[in-house]
């Protein structure tokens, strides 16, 4: 089971229960294993190819904001993970690469320092929104509208 950082004790120990009675209606015997945000070993990230997404705030929450911004960062599937991280230009790195998301249109933007793979899992991820008008940013050439 997976615990957000900002969890409360009661949604751990809830997670914590769902886990065991999963396991009981399934009546497997197979290992769960608790992890903290953050604290992902490398095998449970590889599942995501680096496309580990991680959001704040309560999951019908998404839909009632309007721009997001995400961190993307990483260098290979082991270790890259996304995080959704305050909306501000100081929040950007020239290390890594970020998603700012609106319903109109998503900027990826890549730090001058950024390794390839954390821009490939931006750019993949921005794909996905295929509804969404995409425009990649290179720090330093930002323009207006980001």
């Amino acid at each position: 089971s997976w615990e957000h950082a900002a969890d409360s004790i009661k949604a751990v120990q809830r997670i914590a229960l769902s886990g065991v009675d999963l396991l009981k209606r399934k009546k497997t015997t197979i290992p769960v294993v608790r992890v903290s945000e953050g604290d992902e070993p490398a095998h449970l990230l590889a599942l995501f190819n680096g496309a580990f997404i991680v959001r704040q705030g309560k999951f019908d929450s998404f839909e009632q904001r309007l721009i997001l911004m995400y961190h993307v960062r990483g260098t290979d599937p082991f270790n890259c993970r996304v995080v959704e991280s305050a909306l501000s230009r100081k929040a950007l790195r020239s290390e890594d690469a970020f998603l700012a998301y609106s319903p109109k249109i998503m900027f990826v933007w890549r730090g001058k320092n950024c390794n390839e793979f954390a821009y490939r899992v931006a750019l993949a991820i921005s794909q996905r929104y295929r509804a969404v008008d995409s425009v990649e940013v290179v720090e330093g050439q930002e323009k207006q509208e980001f």
